[in-house]
């Protein structure tokens, strides 16, 4: 099994103790037997080495970025093996922030003079101890170590307090080492090939994918590189952000966001063989996390301006779907949830009842709320109010607003379905209506919006699309390809009294297949079509009136027939275009209105045929 490398936070630091420590108590609590322990026993001083000599940092220059792991041998993915570095003159230079704990060590000057710095660390259970001065001098401007010429000129400024021979020894055992242990002679560090860009998380979202680091880099010597994430900000308590690595050596690193801010980053990478090399710093941002928004302006939505107006109601019919998240907008992309209070009557019971539910969704239907209601037979109207979004992961704030949908049976003119042959070359199969003729408003009423789920309305579209203007009539072009269904959502609106209440009602608009040619003919079911199957008055009157309701090219043969095993009436077209002029031809259907014997125009179906 490979290894963590895991990023934490100062908080994550003081769990991984807490749990250490109750590991070791477990024994304790499982043993009941009597045991005695030496508590007197003095804890082993650290073992003292010296792999770090002194050297000297610009105060404002390149500083070196030194490999602990190459260093001392240890292994870089023990977490016991963890550096601690500490400065007796943090005032004058100090650890930079997030390197230690990655096991690299980077000095951060503060101001000329000279601090000691130790380092603690464990390797199978022993601790070691080594110390080294650091030295901030404003005169240079890279780090170099402590030489035989630094020791000469410290000799000759300060003669007495070099004046015996253990003095000058002390202090030309200081000399650092030209590259540090662990380093192997003429190693080339890995060079940065690609830095990572800025970087914006939202809370609540999937963890960002780094992927793997090692990418970013080469090596002109072949040697493997691995690479980890160094938090560098100074301003927090920890990153807002958890960055962790699934595998050793670099790869499938993620970040996972914890609250709002912004953290810093660089990539550092490290051949094993003391070559190190860091990223430029990159910056990971997670921002305020907003409450949803309803009526946003960055998503317009007509239903959602209208039920924003005082005393505006919403009537969604029993067959009609209302997305809640048309009314909505997360900045954040978050998916939402939402509750409502809901106002309902009880067969028997004139007295109204409210209750609080949690919708399953964000599609709205009354047959979705009247399960939640959990009372007897629940009666039309329910009413929906106090209607409230929040998001899923439950980390920001609500926003509830306070609106009205009445939710019940209404307008039976509108059918709930409606059949379209689909277009093909010959032209395009549609349905062109007029609204009032056929009953789906009233002389008070007028037509506000037909909406559709096809994006970009086009007859080339696979499914029904609504593509006229609102005018007095309202037409539906079918796609060319079958078996697809489309929800058309009809918005009418009504002045009740000092209310504006809109109507909407959902149209299930489907492309029907229609039988292949047998030989030179083509049919088609009209009950397919129009409906009314088992309507016999209906029929009757369509079959006396069948010329005045059905249009055709004069040159082409159309018959008509009722087909009584499966209750169909049938148009067959043949031989149109006997001088082979014509190679198709557009059948115009114009039926009369459920209660009326003659044809008003107020419905016309048009059926394109090619010529078999």
């Amino acid at each position: 099994m490979k290894k963590q490398s895991k990023l934490y936070s100062k908080k994550e630091k003081t769990a991984a103790v807490i749990l250490s420590t109750a590991l070791l108590s477990v024994p304790f609590l499982l043993d009941a037997s009597p045991v005695t322990y030496a508590t007197n026993s003095p804890k082993p001083d650290p073992v003292l080495i010296d792999k770090l000599g002194d050297t000297i940092v610009p105060l404002v220059g390149q500083t070196d970025l030194l490999d602990l792991n190459s260093i001392y041998g240890t292994d870089p993915y023990d977490y016991y093996s963890q550096f601690t570095i500490y400065s007796d003159e943090p005032e004058v230079a100090d650890t930079e922030i997030g390197y230690e704990y990655e096991g690299l060590l980077k000095i951060k000057p503060i101001a000329p003079g000279t601090a000691t710095f130790t380092v603690h660390y464990f390797s199978d259970g022993v601790e070691f101890e080594d110390t080294f001065q650091v030295t901030i001098d404003s005169t240079i401007s890279s780090e170099k170590k402590f030489d035989i010429v630094d020791a000469v000129k410290k000799i000759s400024s300060f003669p007495v307090e070099y004046s015996s021979q253990d003095d000058v020894k002390a202090l030309l055992d200081k000399i650092g080492k030209a590259i540090p242990s662990g380093t192997k002679w003429g190693n080339h560090a890995p060079s940065l090939v690609e830095e990572i860009d800025d970087i914006t998380i939202g809370l609540g979202h999937e963890p960002y994918t780094l992927g793997d680091l090692n990418q970013l880099f080469s090596d002109i010597d072949g040697d493997d590189i691995s690479t980890t994430l160094v938090w560098t900000s100074t301003e927090q308590e920890g990153p807002v952000v958890s960055a962790y690595n699934q595998s050793e050596g670099g790869s499938n690193w993620k970040l996972y966001p914890y609250y709002s801010g912004t953290s810093t980053f660089r990539v550092v990478a490290r051949d094993g063989l003391g070559g190190v090399t860091e990223s430029e710093p990159f910056t990971v941002t997670v921002p305020v996390n907003e409450a949803p928004v309803f009526n946003s302006e960055l998503k317009p939505s007509r239903i959602a301006e209208f039920l924003s107006g005082e005393g505006h109601i919403l009537n969604l019919s029993s067959t009609s779907e209302l997305d809640l998240n048309e009314l909505f907008y997360d900045t954040t992309d978050h998916d939402l949830e939402y509750e409502a209070d809901v106002q309902y009557y009880v067969s028997g019971d004139s007295t109204a009842r409210t209750t609080h539910v949690s919708l399953p969704d964000s599609t709205l239907t009354i047959g979705d709320v009247k399960p939640l209601l959990g009372a007897g037979m629940v009666m039309n109207p329910v009413t929906i109010t106090n209607l409230k979004a929040k998001e899923t992961e439950d980390i920001s704030t609500e926003q509830a607003v306070n609106i009205e949908i009445n939710l019940y049976p209404l307008n039976e003119s509108i059918p709930e379905e409606i059949n379209l042959f689909p277009s093909n070359a010959a032209g395009l199969s549609s349905l062109t209506i007029n609204p009032e003729t056929q009953n789906w408003i009233d002389d008070s009423e007028s037509i506000i919006d037909v909406s559709t789920t096809v994006p970009n309305p086009s007859p080339t579209n696979s499914s029904i699309v609504y593509y006229s203007e609102i005018s007095e009539n309202i037409t539906f072009v079918a796609g060319t390809q079958t078996d697809e269904s489309t929800r058309v959502k009809v918005y009418s609106a009504y002045n009740e009294n000092s209310d504006i209440v809109w109507y909407q009602n959902d149209l299930m608009f489907n492309v029907i297949d229609r039988p292949a040619p047998n030989g030179t003919s083509q049919s088609i079911d009209l009950t397919k079509l129009l409906g009314y199957q088992g309507n016999e008055e209906y029929w009757a009157n369509f079959t006396t009136h069948f010329n005045e309701y059905v249009s055709f090219p004069t040159v082409a043969d159309v018959t008509y027939g009722y087909v009584m095993h499966t209750g169909s009436y049938i148009v067959t077209v043949d031989n149109f275009a006997p001088e082979g002029a014509a190679t198709s031809l557009l059948l115009t259907i114009s039926p009369p209105d459920a209660d009326s014997e003659q044809s008003g125009g107020s419905s016309v179906f048009t059926i394109p045929f090619i010529k078999p």
